[in-house]
Parts: C-alpha cells; structure tokens; sequence
C-alpha cells in the first residue's frame, strides 16, 4: 500500500490505461506516468468523473457536462444537469448528479 500525492485538488476520480494515470478534481486533470512519473497538467476544466470510451478520455464536470480530457470537444447534452462518473464500452453511461439520473449515450 502507497499513498502519493495525486496533484489535484479535490481529488474525485481516476481512469488509467497501459501507461499512466490519469487523476481528476476541482481544478482539473492531471496525468501521472506509472509507476515513477510525476503529476503533468492536461486539463484545468473541474471534473467529477473520467473515463476511457476507446481511447478518448472523457470526463464528466460541471462546467462543461461531458467532454474529451485536452480538446474543446464536448459532448453536447444539454439535458444533462451536473455530469458525474462514466461508465461503458459500447454506450456511454453517465451518472447526473443534478438530475438524479443515469444517461445513456449512443455514439
């Protein structure tokens, strides 16, 4: 067991992949090479969730809903009230801390 720094605030979700990562918070993304890097910024938009769907990191936030980690590119569901965890391969499934409910997004 190891506690690291996780070079974010507010420190509410992770997603990794084969080579680093990735830690999301209140004032952004960070990405941290495993198992000796140190914390980079990616993003400075809040999140409260991410997730690999493919090998897009998306994130969920309240600021921009659901968008990819690094672009401008945001998913655009308006009807989604505060953007949480994601979830999914094939569908998209986002948690709405706002609405009480659970989306399901069809690429």
């Amino acid at each position: 067991v190891e506690m690291r720094s996780p070079g974010v605030e507010e420190p509410s979700t992770v997603a990794t992949n084969d080579e680093a990562i990735f830690v999301g918070g209140s004032n952004g993304v960070v990405r941290i090479d495993w198992p000796d890097g140190s914390p980079e910024w990616i993003d400075d938009r809040p999140v409260n969730g991410l997730h690999f769907f493919g090998d897009r990191l998306l994130a969920g936030g309240p600021e921009w809903g659901v968008f990819e980690v690094g672009a401008e590119t945001r998913l655009g569901i308006d009807e989604i009230r505060l953007a949480g965890r994601l979830a999914g391969s094939s569908t998209l499934f986002v948690a709405d801390w706002g609405g009480a409910a659970v989306w399901a997004i069809y690429p």
